[in-house]
């Protein structure tokens, strides 16, 4: 079987970068970050109070994500104010968003056409599975 290979190195490259950003952006918190970012430019104290999260556990998140380049540091006085990087990493949250919750929802097959093939069985915490 013949392994689907990207065509040149850009493209290989092009998929890294993208894994990359969908990577940075799996983490519960820093998608947190990101979607408090999207609004307004804030600092750490503003952010941890918002987002009910200790600053010192914040201040590590946000530092990894201006490594990543998502997020965007600029001092203001004696405050450092925190940003995304880029105005498309809000439209990319916005798809991410609406595709999970069109996941999530009841939605008829025509209205999503990445639903998959087979449905799953209602399954109840504490219920014996019959994988037989």
């Amino acid at each position: 079987m013949r392994r689907c290979l990207a065509r040149t190195i850009a493209e290989e490259q092009d998929y890294l970068a993208t894994a990359g950003l969908f990577r940075a952006l799996s983490n519960r918190r820093s998608l947190r970050i990101a979607l408090e970012l999207r609004h307004a430019e804030m600092g750490i104290s503003c952010m941890a109070s918002t987002m009910r999260m200790r600053p010192e556990r914040l201040f590590r998140e946000v530092l990894k994500m201006v490594q990543q380049r998502l997020v965007r540091a600029r001092r203001r006085d004696k405050r450092i104010l925190y940003s995304l990087e880029f105005a498309e990493i809000v439209q990319v949250l916005d798809l991410i968003r609406a595709a999970s919750e069109r996941r999530l929802t009841k939605a008829p097959a025509d209205a999503n056409p990445l639903k998959p093939r087979l449905e799953l069985a209602e399954f109840r915490p504490g219920e014996a599975r019959g994988d037989n």
